[in-house]
């Protein structure tokens, strides 16, 4: 993955994290719903990134290209790798988060 993708992939996990907080905000029960399939689309955006499909945002079928013979310096791809293993923990809490919130839209509780 090129650093361009890392940082689109950054760029697209603070977008998600606002999204999330506007969800949480909501009270609307419709806009909730909006705003979770909003979110959830985005989740499978970023995924297909992760997985550089594609039809990902406009990527190519390069896979693999920092784990190949052409990356000769190893400081640089351990630098990526851990980007990268950044990147999976911050989707990990997108989509526990994304979670938690379709939950509360589902449950409503008699007072």
């Amino acid at each position: 993955m090129s650093e361009k993708q890392m940082s689109s992939m950054q760029t697209h996990m603070k977008e998600m994290n606002t999204l999330l907080q506007n969800i949480k905000q909501e009270s609307d029960p419709g806009k909730r719903e909006v705003l979770l399939e909003s979110h959830a689309k985005s989740m499978e955006n970023i995924m297909a990134m992760m997985k550089d499909k594609p039809h990902a945002m406009g990527h190519g079928k390069k896979q693999g290209r920092m784990m190949k013979k052409g990356c000769a310096d190893e400081g640089a791809r351990f630098d990526m790798m851990e980007k990268r293993m950044e990147t999976m923990e911050q989707m990990m809490e997108q989509m526990m988060g994304h979670t938690v919130e379709k939950s509360k839209s589902k449950h409503k509780h008699k007072k």
